[in-house]
């Protein structure tokens, strides 16, 4: 698995908040599964410490936001 860099953030004309980020080649966590099947625990503890520091960041730029345009944006980013 991979982690990614934040290039920027910031918030469009429009009120919506978002989060630029470096690219990186790989395959998804999706592709792995298919490919590999289940993954050993302590992967799997890694993938969702990884989870868990992408959504604590997605939270703190929007911080300002009210509590259902965060969870708007937090569900949207979990979809994908």
């Amino acid at each position: 698995m991979h982690r990614g860099a934040t290039r920027e953030s910031g918030q469009g004309d429009d009120g919506t908040l978002y989060i630029a980020m470096e690219f990186l080649e790989g395959e998804s966590l999706r592709e792995a599964l298919s490919r590999r099947g289940a993954l050993p625990l302590p992967e799997v503890a890694e993938v969702l410490q990884q989870a868990g520091r992408g959504v604590d960041a997605a939270c703190s730029y929007a911080k300002d936001r009210t509590r259902a345009q965060r969870r708007r944006g937090l569900r949207r980013a979990l979809k994908r």
